[in-house]
């Protein structure tokens, strides 16, 4: 008897050691058994998984059963990587629509941009393009669009009123002047008094014309005229008109070496108007001897046009006030003219984009005119 027990209990530790997982030990419940614990299967795949395995009791030993979790790991992956995926298209498609989104709203904006830029440059025509679709975009569009056709009412208002007072005005002053020739003529009063009458009458036509003028040019219709203009010619022709008449009150004008490419996009007449306004400025108010330069020069920042005396100038607190229409100095104030030349000089400078300083000359006066690098098409 004892003989065949031992032959049994070696049969059933033959049992329990045989198969391709002899050499796990005999334990409790379920656990994982990583490939790499057992030698029999290690070599079998190149991958690393685990089995769930368990000791199981049949009729005479025990059996290990277990199943590899690689399904479960792929099935794991595959939807950890359509989750990835997904949420990376997502992602894409969030960031694309985005960019979409706010290009559109940059396109619209760039839109009240434009028309914002038009306005200032006087092309009072020019509204917001609306969509269509009714958005907040479109309604501010449309409540910009229509404060713009009130002002542009309102402006036209002004210069039509402008020009019908100045009409008006130019007939019975014409009138008065002609009456006054006769009776020059006819020498019914003294010819002294009668010529200072018709000097004054000739300046106030001169000031309504100059009104006239400043505002046209303020509302920009004058870029319809604008053409290629070679700046440096135009100052030296400017030049030439005026040397006599520097000389005639005892000052010189100098015209420095120009620029030979100074071209810019300008209307030629108000361009001439501007300089013959800067010297008559620098000749009305500076005495003999004084001397005048104009100079013109490439910058970074564009084209610099500048006219310099060495007179008695402007008081740094005054410069900005007598760019205003009628705005005059005090010690001014017995030579002739209104006040306008200035104030007319501002206007085109603003229509043609140039930058107008006044500065200190050291001493006189310094009036530097910047032009834009590139010529500003209309």
């Amino acid at each position: 008897g004892e003989v065949e027990g031992l032959r049994c209990a070696r049969h059933l530790e033959s049992m329990i050691h045989a198969g391709n997982a002899a050499s796990v030990g005999v334990f409790e419940g379920r656990r994982q058994v990583p490939r790499s614990a057992i030698p029999e299967m290690a070599a079998r795949a190149a991958y690393d998984d685990r089995f769930i395995a368990e000791w199981s009791d049949f009729e005479g030993g025990k059996l290990l059963v277990g199943v590899s979790d690689r399904g479960a790991e792929d099935t794991r992956d595959a939807i950890l990587t359509g989750l990835g995926t997904g949420l990376v298209s997502m992602l894409t498609l969030a960031a694309l629509s985005g960019l979409w989104l706010a290009r559109r709203a940059q396109s619209r904006i760039d839109d009240f941009a434009l028309t914002l830029k038009g306005i200032s440059r006087g092309k009072l025509d020019r509204r917001v393009p609306l969509s269509g679709r009714g958005d907040d975009l479109d309604q501010v569009g449309q409540q910009l669009n229509e404060a713009l056709d009130r002002l542009s009412m309102l402006i036209e208002r002004k210069n039509q009123s402008t020009s019908a007072i100045a009409h008006e005005l130019r007939s019975p002053i014409g009138r008065v002047r002609q009456k006054l020739e006769r009776m020059l003529d006819d020498a019914v009063l003294p010819e002294k008094p009668l010529h200072a009458a018709i000097d004054d009458i000739d300046r106030i036509v001169e000031i309504i014309e100059a009104i006239l003028r400043i505002g046209q040019i303020q509302s920009g219709a004058r870029r319809k005229r604008f053409t290629p203009v070679d700046l440096a010619h135009l100052i030296a022709e400017v030049v030439e008109v005026y040397e006599p008449v520097a000389e005639e009150a005892g000052q010189t004008i100098v015209c420095l070496p120009p620029m030979a490419d100074a071209l810019i996009f300008g209307d030629p007449q108000l361009l001439t108007q501007m300089f013959a306004n800067l010297i008559e400025n620098a000749v009305r108010h500076c005495p003999a001897g004084t001397r005048i330069e104009l100079s013109l020069e490439a910058t970074a920042e564009g084209l610099e046009a500048r006219i310099e005396d060495n007179g008695g100038g402007i008081p740094e607190h005054e410069r900005q006030r007598v760019l205003e229409p009628f705005a005059r100095l005090d010690e001014s104030r017995t030579t002739l003219g209104a006040g306008l030349g200035l104030s007319l000089v501002a206007a085109i400078a603003e229509l043609h984009r140039a930058k107008l300083i006044l500065g200190d000359a050291g001493p006189g006066l310094s009036v530097l005119l910047r032009f834009p690098a590139r010529p500003d098409e209309p």
